[in-house]
């Protein structure tokens, strides 16, 4: 359930008129492009990225220093 502008509802009515569908398949559209549009990467993902990684993390990190010198 969703509260929604009076001003909102009458415009999603116009839409409904116009398209002849129902008004919840207006929203679901709407929402479904919604988080297409704002989709964000599972932060899960790059768990273990590194695990097969040769070597300590603190002498990649000194190596990677030494490179700046």
């Amino acid at each position: 359930m969703i509260d929604l502008p009076e001003e909102d509802l009458r415009q999603l009515d116009n839409l409904k008129n116009i398209r002849h569908v129902p008004r919840a398949e207006i929203i679901r559209q709407a929402v479904s492009r919604y988080l297409t549009e704002n989709h964000v990467e599972d932060p899960s993902n790059a768990f273990g990225l590194w695990s097969g990684a040769m070597g300590d993390g603190v002498d990649y990190e000194n190596r990677q220093r030494e490179e700046w010198e």
